[in-house]
């Protein structure tokens, strides 16, 4: 199986190769063109907190 990542790949060498559209690229594929346009946003994480939580969970096995 072939997870989503991969079939984005597959889907840019597609049209950069191939005089083939997006559109047509994933329904050959079996992409569905939302997950292809999807970009992943990065959260910016409060490191302390979640060490401290981290910590607590350690702890305090019911907590975590």
């Amino acid at each position: 199986m072939v997870g989503p990542g991969r079939k984005k790949e597959a889907v840019a060498y597609v049209c950069r190769h191939l005089p083939y559209s997006e559109r047509r690229a994933c329904k050959s594929l079996g992409q569905p063109r939302s997950s292809k346009r999807y970009e992943q946003r990065r959260m910016e994480r409060d490191t302390s907190f979640v060490r401290s939580m981290h910590r607590i969970a350690a702890r305090e096995t019911r907590a975590g």
